[in-house]
């Protein structure tokens, strides 16, 4: 398996879920816009049930004769993936983590199929990213306090950051750790 490279916002809030469990074998994490599959192969490590989906699996099939990962081809920024007949249709998510992805439309379903109890981490990149690198595009960079306003009143938060970071690169980001009460 490839070295995994996570960011530390997921590790840290991933971990501190974890550890209310026992056992983690009915884990269901959601690993959305996983690219590599960084993020899913940390969890796969923990044992975790993991669906990883991607509009470009390439970076993940080394990771499809393992017994606890489902991987899904899907464009979902063309189809809900919860919409269409693929392994997350019925399936809702103790985790769902999201990094270095924005796709706004997709949030209420986001939100509707975390668990009761489940989590949310989800990091991307805000407006003052454009200095420093890709995304450019005010289209695909997050507000000032966007992604508070986005689960407020939906999720109980946990942790939010906003700013400038040096690691792993240069980049203006937001992060949230929210709960589903």
């Amino acid at each position: 398996m490839k070295k995994i490279n996570i960011s530390p916002w997921v590790q840290r809030f991933s971990e501190i879920y974890l550890k209310k469990y026992k056992s983690t074998k009915k884990i269901k994490v959601l690993d959305l816009a996983c690219g590599s599959g960084r993020h899913s192969r940390y969890f796969i490590k923990k044992k975790l049930s993991v669906f990883s989906v991607d509009k470009n699996i390439s970076g993940i099939r080394d990771l499809q004769t393992r017994s606890n990962i489902s991987i899904i081809e899907a464009d979902i920024e063309k189809t809900d993936p919860w919409n269409h007949p693929s392994a997350l249709k019925g399936k809702k998510f103790n985790l769902i983590v999201v990094t270095n992805y924005l796709f706004r439309p997709l949030f209420p379903s986001i939100i509707r199929n975390l668990k009761k109890n489940g989590m949310l981490i989800y990091e991307t990149f805000s407006k003052g990213n454009e200095k420093y690198g890709h995304p450019k595009n005010l289209n695909f960079l997050l507000k000032s306090g966007e992604l508070l306003k986005i689960v407020e009143k939906k999720l109980h938060v946990i942790a939010f950051e906003e700013g400038y970071i040096e690691n792993p690169k240069k980049a203006v980001v937001q992060r949230i750790c929210a709960k589903k009460l």
